[in-house]
């Protein structure tokens, strides 16, 4: 039987979200940011690793434990571009604006509410738009499970 060591970089403005990960789709812990997360007793064969976040989730990392195997290292990183990761911020700045500029203050003014309810109506959208943009832009694709050195 074989020991997974399970190490994850760190990240700004991340340290808050633990990281789920599932090993043959069976949850086997949480790992937190630059931390290492060790499972033992990992029967040989072939398995599956991923992990996983509200909005994000990795690469499906195939490998196969053989049996003089002692110990596997595994890396979760991050795989973002800083011009994909700001052009997500503008995106997500500007349809805030744009809904709080036009489409809030229309409801408003047809309803003949009084302006603070702008905040009502922006506060969710802005939610839900950071969420959706999130999934569009960073599912599948913002981590990554790699093999590593012993480190």
């Amino acid at each position: 039987m074989a020991r997974l060591v399970i190490k994850r970089n760190k990240w700004y403005g991340n340290d808050w979200i633990n990281q789920k990960l599932l090993l043959d789709g069976k949850n086997i812990g949480y790992i937190g940011e630059g931390k290492t997360l060790v499972i033992e007793e990992v029967t040989p064969g072939k398995h599956q690793l991923l992990a996983k976040t509200i909005l994000m989730r990795s690469n499906k990392f195939d490998f196969e434990v053989k049996n003089n195997d002692d110990e596997i290292f595994f890396e979760l990183k991050y795989n973002y571009s800083k011009s994909k990761y700001s052009f997500f911020l503008f995106l997500f700045s500007f349809l805030n604006y744009f809904l709080l500029k036009y489409g809030a203050q229309y409801i408003v003014h047809l309803f003949r509410l009084p302006e603070y309810y702008i905040l009502i109506f922006i506060i969710p959208f802005s939610i839900i738009l950071y969420f959706v943009l999130g999934y569009i832009f960073f599912n599948n694709k913002f981590l990554k499970i790699d093999f590593t050195d012993n480190q």
